[in-house]
C-alpha cells in the first residue's frame, strides 16, 4: 500500500470565518439529556417566531401555517421538559442506542503525522453507525409523547433508515419519502427500512429530487399536523425543526467535553465537525462556544461531493449567526477526504463514513502544525460503508482486488 504522508491532506483552504451561535456551557452529566441548561435557545435567545436577531424564523406568508408551525412548537415546548419523556429518552440512549458512545485516542495516525494528538468521539459505533439516530430517536419519542400517530421524513440517504429504526422500538408508524431519482440506488436502504416497518413512497413530480420529497413531506405535515409528526434531519427549516434537532443532538458535546477532560485530562485545542445543515458540527461545538482557548473548526466539501449527507448548498442558519464564540469556515477536496479514509483504516483500523472524513482531514491538516501536547477532537459522525471504501481507493489509485498474498503457497 501506498503511504499515506501528512502532506496528502494539506489541501484543505480556509474560507472567510462565521461563528455559531449559542449562549452558556452545559453542566449536566453525560448519562442525562436535558433541555434546560443554558443551550437551550428557545429561552432568552430565539424570540417568539424562532428568530436569531435577523436570522432563523420562518418566511410563510400562509396565516394557516403559520398557526400551525406556531402550535406545534408549543407543543414541543410542553414536551421536551416532562419527566417520563426524558426518562424514557435516556433509556433508550443508554440500552439501545449505545450511548455514551466512546472517545478514542487515534495514536496510530497522530505518531504518524507528528505534532498534535488526534481523537475521535465515536459517533460511528451508535446504533445504526450514524449520529442521526440521535436526534431520530428523540424525534420519534416526541411524536409519540405529543399524541402524533406518525412520523414522515424524506431522505436520500441515512436518515430514512434512522427514523425508520427508531418509529419501530418506540412503536408509532413510519413514512419515508425518496425522489425518483434516488429510488434506484437506494434499493438496499428502502427494503431495510420497509423490514423494520416504515412505509417508502417513491416521490415522482417535479425535479423528481430530495427537494420535492421534502415539499411532499412538509404539505403532508400542514394538512394533518394534529397526527403528524414532520422528522427533519438537519439543523434547518422553520422553527421549530432547528432547535429540536438541535437539542436532540446536543448529547454528543455533552459527552465529549466530559470524556475528552477524562482520557486526556483538560479540554481539547481543537474541534472538527463536518457541516452542511449543522447537526453534526454544531452537535459537538455546542459545549465548547464559550471556551476562548478551544478553536471550532466546520469543514464542507468544494463545490461537488460524493457525501450524499453533505449536499445542503448552506450551513443552518444556526451557524450564520454570532454571538458568543468564532468558527473557522474550512473546505475539504474529495481528495484530502479520500486520504484521511485510507489513512485512518491504514492506522488505525477504522473506516469511517465519506462526510466524517470532512472532519478529519482538516485534523490531519492540523496535526504536524502542533505540538505532541496540542489535543484535536474529531467528530467522527458516521461509519464506513464499501461504497466510502471504494471511492477512498478510486481516488488514492489503489487497488488491492488482486496481490501476490492472495496466492497460497502450496
Amino acid at each position: 500500500m501506498a503511504e499515506i504522508k501528512p502532506e496528502d491532506t494539506s489541501k484543505c483552504q480556509m474560507k472567510k470565518s462565521s461563528t455559531l451561535s449559542a449562549l452558556g456551557p452545559e453542566e449536566d452529566s453525560v448519562q442525562r439529556t436535558t433541555f434546560d441548561s443554558g443551550y437551550d435557545v428557545t429561552k432568552g435567545f430565539v424570540d417568539c417566531k424562532g428568530f436569531f436577531g435577523e436570522y432563523g424564523g420562518f418566511s410563510e406568508t400562509n396565516s394557516q401555517t403559520a398557526a400551525i408551525l406556531a402550535d406545534f412548537t408549543q407543543e414541543y415546548l410542553d414536551t421536551k421538559d416532562d419527566e417520563g419523556f426524558i426518562q424514557e429518552l435516556n433509556s433508550l440512549q443508554r440500552h439501545w442506542l449505545g450511548r455514551p458512545t466512546p472517545i478514542y485516542h487515534a495514536r496510530g495516525l497522530s505518531n504518524c503525522l507528528g505534532g498534535g494528538q488526534i481523537y475521535l468521539k465515536r459517533e460511528d459505533l451508535a446504533h445504526t453507525g450514524a449520529h442521526k439516530i440521535n436526534h431520530c430517536l428523540g424525534e420519534a419519542l416526541l411524536a409519540k409523547k405529543m399524541g402524533k400517530s406518525r412520523v414522515i421524513t424524506e431522505t436520500s440517504g441515512i436518515h430514512g433508515i434512522c427514523l425508520a429504526s427508531a418509529a419501530a422500538v418506540v412503536g408509532i408508524k413510519c413514512e419515508v419519502y425518496i425522489g425518483e431519482n434516488d429510488w434506484a440506488a437506494k434499493k438496499d436502504d428502502i427494503a431495510k427500512m420497509r423490514m423494520m416497518g416504515a412505509k417508502v413512497v417513491k416521490v415522482t413530480s417535479g425535479q423528481k429530487n430530495l427537494k420535492e420529497a421534502a415539499d411532499k413531506v412538509f404539505d403532508i405535515f400542514v394538512n394533518d399536523s394534529s397526527n403528524t409528526f414532520y422528522a427533519y434531519s438537519t439543523i434547518a427549516g422553520p422553527q421549530p425543526f432547528p432547535t429540536i434537532v438541535k437539542d436532540l443532538q446536543c448529547i454528543v458535546g455533552e459527552e465529549a467535553r466530559e470524556q475528552i477532560v477524562t482520557v486526556a485530562g483538560r479540554l481539547p485545542d481543537h474541534v472538527c465537525g463536518c457541516v452542511a445543515g449543522g447537526s453534526n458540527a454544531l452537535g459537538i461545538f455546542q459545549c465548547f462556544l464559550t471556551d476562548d482557548d478551544v478553536k471550532l473548526y466546520a469543514i464542507e466539501p468544494e463545490v461537488n461531493t460524493d457525501a450524499v449527507n453533505l449536499g445542503n448548498p448552506g450551513a443552518g442558519y444556526m451557524e450564520s449567526f454570532a454571538l458568543l464564540h468564532e468558527i473557522n469556515y474550512v473546505q475539504a477536496s474529495e481528495a484530502d477526504v479520500a486520504s484521511a479514509f485510507v489513512s485512518l483504516a491504514k492506522y488505525d483500523g477504522i473506516t469511517p463514513n465519506w462526510e466524517s472524513c470532512y472532519a478529519l482531514a482538516q485534523a490531519i491538516r492540523l496535526a504536524p502544525q502542533c505540538s505532541k501536547d496540542e489535543i484535536i477532537l474529531v467528530n467522527l459522525s458516521g461509519r464506513g460503508d464499501q461504497n466510502d471504501c471504494n471511492k477512498a481507493l478510486k481516488h488514492c489509485g489503489l487497488d488491492f482486488s488482486d496481490t501476490p498474498d492472495d496466492v497460497l503457497d502450496t
